[in-house]
């Protein structure tokens, strides 16, 4: 056997052999219509010395590009230097790195699935958190993370973007000022008002979501029935209502790495991606997913720092007008909690006035110092 023979015999010998889409399509007639789905592969909480890897791998045989979110208390400790390649090879492939916090903890209030409440961090908290995080990520990619195109975090559990309406509830009772009257109205307003997307956006950081959901990380799927894992995320890909799909797995996760029941030489994410593929998704780059129609809650951009200081200045300014009396000449405001509806017994509702301690914004109460941190960008909650 010639050098020739033999180089295409180890080619093709190490090659795994793909899904035959005709005969999966055949299969799957329920899922024949999936075409004009598309999925952007986001990966969390890595990286991992022994999955990472095995998914970076899967990802550059099958062409598909994807984003890590890196959990970065994961870079002080381990193999840092293996840790570090590891990075660099995700550069390098062309994949994003962002960044998913330091610690794996909440930017602002949750109810866990047991209904215990976590306060979050503060501001300070949160600025030493994504501090460090950039800090890491830069470090742990010769700079080359702040060099990237789009600049990116995914808060841990999507607290700081996306509460729950419980939460948002909560925020209320506990004195936030969160405007509107549906679920949708409030959550619209925190969006765009979020504590936690404040100070990251002193860093220049968009928040990316999820609405997709792979369920990696609950005890639903292993091995033992990485089939049936594979067929959900599949059917989810093509019969889900958004057109695209922001998809959640986690690089830390065995069973995406571990070898698919159809070839041993690939993995579980091997076949998803290419019996996707076979149905019509496509999948797509960080940079052309953004292009296309999105659900609210996917992309957060960065706030504009000017346009808040206006937003906050033109509110103040409504107080001043001369349709609004002072509170103060209404009633005592010193024991009217913060969050309160601002009511008079002698006028009724209130929605702009200026009291002795806070300042009627809205129809709630806000206090004098909250109004200052709001004006200096500490906080807008």
């Amino acid at each position: 056997m010639n050098f020739l023979s033999l180089l295409i015999f180890f080619i093709f010998s190490h090659q795994a052999i793909a899904i035959d889409c005709k005969e999966y399509r055949a299969q799957t007639t329920d899922l024949a219509n999936c075409k004009g789905k598309s999925v952007h592969l986001t990966f969390d909480d890595g990286p991992n010395t022994t999955t990472t890897p095995k998914i970076i791998q899967t990802l550059k045989r099958q062409n598909v590009p994807a984003t890590f979110f890196i959990s970065t208390h994961q870079l002080e400790k381990g193999d840092l230097n293996k840790k570090k390649a590891i990075l660099k090879d995700m550069n390098k492939s062309g994949f994003t790195i962002a960044s998913h916090g330091h610690d794996h903890n909440c930017h602002d209030i949750r109810y866990d699935w047991k209904g215990n409440l976590e306060q979050g961090y503060t501001d300070d908290q949160r600025r030493e958190q994504i501090s460090k995080s950039v800090n890491l990520l830069n470090k742990f990619t010769d700079g080359k993370f702040k060099k990237q195109k789009n600049h990116l975090i995914r808060f841990p559990y999507g607290r700081g973007i996306s509460p729950s309406e419980k939460e948002i509830n909560k925020m209320i009772e506990s004195g936030r000022h969160i405007r509107g009257s549906s679920y949708a109205q409030k959550l619209k307003f925190y969006r765009e008002n979020s504590p936690a997307m404040s100070i990251a956006s002193e860093y220049n950081l968009d928040h990316i979501g999820w609405n997709h959901d792979s369920q990696d990380s609950t005890s639903k799927f292993n091995r033992n029935n990485r089939d049936d894992y594979v067929s959900s995320i599949v059917k989810y890909m093509c019969l889900s209502y958004p057109k695209n799909l922001m998809s959640l797995f986690h690089d830390t996760r065995d069973i995406n790495s571990l070898p698919s029941s159809l070839d041993q030489e690939k993995t579980v994410m091997d076949e998803i991606i290419e019996k996707a593929k076979c149905l019509g998704v496509e999948f797509k780059s960080m940079d052309d997913f953004l292009k296309g129609d999105l659900q609210a809650g996917i992309h957060t951009k960065s706030y504009n720092a000017a346009k808040k200081i206006e937003d906050v200045f033109d509110r103040l300014s409504l107080i001043n007008s001369n349709n609004n009396p002072t509170c103060s000449e209404l009633e005592e405001v010193s024991t009217i909690g913060q969050g309160s509806p601002c009511t008079s017994k002698y006028v009724g509702v209130l929605k702009h006035c200026e009291g002795t301690e806070s300042y009627c914004i809205d129809g709630q109460w806000i206090k004098s110092k909250d109004v200052f941190k709001m004006v200096c960008l500490e906080s807008f909650s």
